[in-house]
């Protein structure tokens, strides 16, 4: 019966020593666990911060886009022979000057069709 009872003592200490092993490593879990979410929170603000700036830089963008599109103009109807931009800058510059009588600085043009030319003012004024 000692024996039995001995056994039994000892049974009772490994028990109680693997819940002690056991409540040691839950322990270093949840601190783990806390640290995950600390980290976690601090990627969720930076990515917050993050997304407020993509938005703040496309609305630029568009800002920056809208912009320059108002220097287009876009020419129908004309028989275009030349794909040359060189060229083709200096006919729409002429045609705008002799048939409509505006005075423009064309920065650039280009070709669209074998009737349409796109054309790019340096401002928009005189557009």
């Amino acid at each position: 019966m000692e024996k039995q009872m001995e056994a039994l003592l000892e049974m009772l200490q490994a028990v109680h020593q693997e819940i002690k092993d056991i409540k040691e490593v839950n322990k270093q879990y949840f601190n783990e666990i806390k640290e995950i979410v600390k980290d976690n929170e601090l990627i969720r603000e930076e990515n917050k911060v993050l997304k407020n700036h993509i938005n703040m830089i496309n609305n630029r963008l568009e800002k920056l886009e809208n912009k320059e599109r108002r220097n287009n103009m876009v020419i129908q109807g004309l028989n275009i022979k030349t794909d040359e931009h060189s060229i083709l800058k200096e006919e729409m510059k002429t045609f705008l000057d002799n048939e409509l009588g505006v005075q423009v600085t064309v920065a650039y043009a280009k070709r669209l069709g074998s009737k349409t030319c796109w054309i790019k003012l340096s401002n928009e004024s005189e557009k």
